[in-house]
């Protein structure tokens, strides 16, 4: 086969394979109460948009508990937030998360909850989960951990869908 040619097939293929993923536009669509229970070892209720007209930042929120402290947050976003949000800043710790997705990166402000960012072809999403108590945080005992390894739980499930 002529190699102008092949070349020519390869760079169609790849093309095809990024264009296919596709940027979610619903973010409690795309995981089910289920699959984030599984995640958190807890119930959570269906995932809660920011607002009913404003469906690219939904809350997954434990159930049967008052303080709701257990909870998973999506967020919907785009190359230039993504980027943004890349950009170093006083006093928030930015660092790569290999392995995930075609980029991923942390963003961590002092006792907040971890907040990771992800790009697969066109889609980007923040993702993060909120597993320790509510004097924890108070008391500068944060699981970031443990709020960590959820968190990448719940970028893989996205990812699968993705």
């Amino acid at each position: 086969m002529d190699p102008l040619k092949c070349l020519a097939a390869f760079c169609a293929l790849a093309v095809t394979a990024t264009a296919s993923v596709a940027a979610p536009t619903d973010a409690c669509a795309i995981l089910t109460p289920a699959e984030v229970s599984a995640i958190l070892g807890v119930p959570v209720g269906p995932g809660e948009p920011m607002m009913p007209t404003v469906r690219t930042v939904c809350t997954f929120n434990e159930t049967g508990s008052a303080s709701r402290w257990v909870n998973a947050q999506i967020i919907i976003t785009d190359a230039k937030t993504f980027a943004r949000n890349k950009t170093p800043v006083e006093h928030v710790i930015k660092a790569p998360e290999p392995g995930i997705g075609d980029e991923a990166y942390w963003s961590e402000y002092q006792q907040m909850v971890p907040q990771l960012y992800v790009r697969k072809g066109s889609a980007y999403f923040m993702i993060s989960a909120r597993t320790g108590s509510p004097g924890s945080a108070a008391a500068g005992k944060n699981d970031t951990e443990g709020e960590k390894a959820a968190t990448r739980k719940l970028a893989a499930a996205i990812l699968k869908k993705l």
